[in-house]
């Protein structure tokens, strides 16, 4: 977990580890659970978190 979130910059996503409690004794707790806040506007997701030649290409997309 700790290598996929080393791609997100603390300066643009908030990074936290939420806890799982396991319904029973015998299986142990789950600690991990990705979740990425995007911007609601796609536009705004491309402005503010792509690259401008990734940008370009996926405002050309089909």
């Amino acid at each position: 977990m700790s290598l996929f979130l080393s791609n997100f910059s603390a300066d643009s996503f908030e990074l936290s580890q939420l806890r799982i409690q396991s319904v029973n004794e015998e299986e142990p707790d789950i600690y991990l659970a990705s979740y990425v806040s995007l911007p609601d506007d796609w536009d705004q997701y491309l402005q503010n978190y792509v690259g401008v030649n990734t940008r370009a290409i996926a405002l050309h997309l089909p």
